[in-house]
């Protein structure tokens, strides 16, 4: 499986790219596992639960392994 990691929700983008590849599923074997973003923020708790991406996480270096 390819995991990908996004930095940032502040766009549309981050929640239009997890909903394609999380709930769409348009893309076989790619999945966004993890999402940079501050937690305290709403829009990055939103785009995580809409676009079920189950890691939240505020440093980079979270987003390797």
């Amino acid at each position: 499986m390819l995991k990908i990691g996004m930095v940032g929700a502040d766009s549309n983008h981050s929640l239009s790219f997890a909903m394609a590849l999380n709930v769409e599923k348009i893309v076989r074997g790619a999945r966004v596992t993890h999402l940079l973003g501050d937690t305290a923020v709403r829009r990055t708790r939103t785009v995580a639960a809409d676009g079920q991406i189950p890691h939240v996480v505020t440093k980079p270096q979270d987003l390797i392994g």
